[in-house]
């Protein structure tokens, strides 16, 4: 009988997290297709997914009130709250006032904060490896954003296009802390979803709380609900747990990839010869970076 390879704990959780990284690459795309602004969209994107996360706790049978007593996992959790609702808002404003690819590319350079983060020590020290790679797919994501495309600089626009990138960084760095709690993946999602909710609602008030219109869009608002955030964000948040975030956040560079295929089949968007390099050279990265890891993850 042919014995099949028992994965370790670390290399099983590499399946969720390239699954999650490929289920929020399809929000940028739905982003754009809905006739709201960005802030709009994403009071939605996470208002709509509280109930969704109630179902999925409630089918777990989780005790949605059952929280860890330490008071730093609430610390934690709001931190969470705070830079997932940053990272969306200013990545809006980064889009006004810069072009798109440049916008694309920075919000896209967490990785870096990540390692920058674990050199400083306050996540764990990325291997040289992890770092090798991360140069390779940040090079790839110039090729795929900017290489060939004529772009307009305007300076602010990129310093909050960074500033989105810090944001996310931060959000992944916490929620890996928020994960060492003995608290489960759901429920710490559905008390971020909800945290989250509140603090953009003013924002949405402001922004002439719009409803949607037609059906399509109602279609388009539960894409982004459902692939943007409850099953993404959750698997990302199941993965942390055991994967390193300097790793993850090399995996999570998917997401790019994933909205420009979506943008080429769906949107009508042209996919040059120099984007499929780009593309592939981001993909090595990955690839390289999961098989130095799994061998790690196997070895005794």
């Amino acid at each position: 009988m042919i014995r099949l390879p028992v994965l370790s704990e670390k290399s099983s959780l590499l399946i969720p997290l390239l699954a999650g990284a490929s289920l929020l690459g399809v929000a940028p795309v739905t982003v754009k297709a809905l006739p709201f602004d960005a802030e709009v969209s994403a009071f939605y994107r996470v208002i709509l997914a509280v109930p969704f996360m109630v179902m999925i706790c409630l089918l777990k049978r989780e005790q949605i009130s059952a929280l860890p007593k330490d008071r730093h996992f609430y610390w934690f959790t709001l931190l969470a709250v705070i830079f997932f609702c940053a990272d969306l808002t200013t990545m809006h404003f980064a889009i006004q006032y810069t072009d798109v690819a440049i916008a694309t590319l920075l919000t896209n350079c967490a990785p870096f904060f990540v390692v920058i983060m674990g050199l400083s020590g306050i996540v764990e020290k990325p291997k040289r490896q992890e770092v090798a790679c991360l140069l390779l797919a940040i090079s790839g994501m110039y090729v795929l954003c900017l290489m060939g495309k004529s772009t307009r600089h305007d300076y602010w626009g990129e310093a909050l296009s960074l500033l989105a990138a810090l944001f996310y960084a931060a959000y992944i760095v916490t929620i890996k802390k928020v994960r060492t709690y003995n608290c489960s993946p759901s429920v710490i999602m559905l008390y971020i979803t909800a945290g989250c909710s509140l603090v953009l609602l003013p924002v949405f008030i402001l922004s002439g709380a719009p409803l949607p219109a037609t059906l399509k869009t109602w279609g388009l608002l539960l894409i982004l609900v459902l692939c943007g955030q409850v099953f993404g964000q959750l698997l990302v948040t199941l993965s942390l747990k055991s994967l390193s975030a300097s790793f993850s956040s090399i995996v999570l560079l998917l997401q790019p990839i994933i909205a420009t295929v979506l943008s080429w089949l769906l949107l009508g968007e042209v996919l040059t010869s120099t984007e499929l390099t780009g593309m592939t050279i981001v993909l090595l990265a990955i690839a390289a970076s999961s098989l130095d890891f799994n061998k790690r993850a196997s070895t005794p």
